[in-house]
């Protein structure tokens, strides 16, 4: 019998990929996970992240995206979450992007949520889903 120490293990956001809950940061998901919270990065390097990720999510050929960019320190919303926000709705009005639903409503009773849960279940196993976290962003992708 093997005396190897047992820990938990718990799915990363990749599917595939298997972590020890030590060394992630943020609960299990089976999202894609932007974190911009790690490196306090300015306004325009979120962005340039942001879109390396977008583009790099449709050569995968991933259909959501998770953005973690914080609440801010102001307790009125952060630059970060303001502007990546006004960003994915620039996107959806190019038609980059499907849509995008503020964490503060990514719940069974907004209908925009809804449909999308209806469409893909797996969604609901996510940490955020029906907890109003307005520090994250869920993106649909095309």
């Amino acid at each position: 019998m093997s005396m190897r120490k047992h820990r938990p293990r718990y799915r990363n956001v990749d599917e595939r990929a298997w972590v020890h809950r030590e060394s992630n940061p943020h609960p299990p998901t089976p999202l894609k996970v932007l974190d911009l919270e790690v490196g306090l990065p300015s306004v325009p390097e979120a962005r340039t992240r942001l879109g390396l990720l977008l583009e790099a999510c449709r050569r995968e050929g991933r259909r959501f995206l998770k953005i973690v960019h914080g609440y801010g320190s102001t307790g009125e919303g952060g630059r970060l979450r303001e502007a990546l926000r006004g960003t994915l709705f620039q996107r959806k009005l190019e038609g980059a992007i499907r849509d995008f639903i503020p964490g503060e409503v990514f719940h069974d009773f907004h209908p925009a949520t809804a449909e999308l849960i209806r469409r893909c279940p797996v969604l609901a196993r996510d940490y955020d889903f029906d907890r109003p976290n307005k520090g994250v962003t869920i993106v649909i992708l095309k």
